[in-house]
């Protein structure tokens, strides 16, 4: 079961493409979390957080995103690393879409993954 982030200064763009029957949604912001690694090896979970209200659940055609690390923190000069990779996006229900991407920290002493950054594009197709 991943783990939930916050997300922060959220920015849209939305664009009206094939003369109004599709939009085009274009997120960016960060996703806030506190990911500890430890032990000398590698930590990995999913973390998932979601973006909107955007569409209905009917409207939602297809998803792509892209993570990355923003801010990670290392206190004690030891051997580490940090990972975000295979986001995903998915209709979350109620006007949401819902990301998931798997992170993970190297460590041998408590290092810390604390925030991702994203950019989000939805394909959405009215009803009509």
């Amino acid at each position: 079961m991943p783990f939930t982030a916050e997300t922060e200064g959220v920015q849209q763009v939305k664009l009206d493409l094939s003369s109004g029957q599709e939009s085009l949604y274009i997120f960016n912001g960060y996703a806030n979390f506190t990911f500890t690694g430890g032990g000398g090896d590698w930590k990995r979970d999913t973390v998932s957080f979601s973006i909107g209200p955007l569409v209905p659940s009917s409207q939602f055609v297809e998803g792509s995103a892209v993570c990355f690390l923003s801010r990670v923190m290392s206190t004690s000069g030891s051997q580490v690393g940090w990972s975000v990779d295979n986001p995903v996006v998915t209709d979350g229900g109620d006007g949401q879409v819902t990301v998931t991407a798997d992170v993970a920290v190297y460590a041998t002493s408590n290092q810390k993954l604390a925030r991702i950054a994203f950019q989000v594009m939805v394909r959405a197709q009215p009803q009509g």
